[in-house]
């Protein structure tokens, strides 16, 4: 009957070590489960933040590249010649020596 009594008391201490196991395990799981998705929010966040400045950059840029083709569209051989530079009557080319390495 001892024997008995020492069975049952060892199993229901082994039970109370699997609910236990089982209920930190399902703790952590969902702790674990929030911190994941914590994060994939976090940085959801800083990946728009990223693409705003993007956008916001972009737009810069392309102001910046308008104001540079209104300047390039501004030099006209009328131009050159009001800023005192003459048009040649024969043309000139430049050219290279030997384009091939030599040893």
């Amino acid at each position: 009957m001892t024997k008995l009594i020492k069975n049952i008391s060892k199993i229901s201490k082994l039970q109370k070590v699997v609910v236990w196991s089982l209920i930190s395990l399902i703790i952590f799981s969902g702790l674990f489960y929030l911190y994941l998705t914590t994060t994939v929010v976090i940085e959801t966040a800083m990946m728009n933040k990223n693409l705003a400045e993007l956008k916001s950059l972009t737009k810069s840029y392309q102001q910046t590249e308008e104001m540079y083709f209104d300047e390039i569209s501004k030099l006209t051989l009328d131009y050159a010649l009001a800023l005192g530079f003459e048009e040649q009557s024969e043309r000139k080319f430049v050219s290279r020596g030997n384009v091939f390495a030599k040893r």
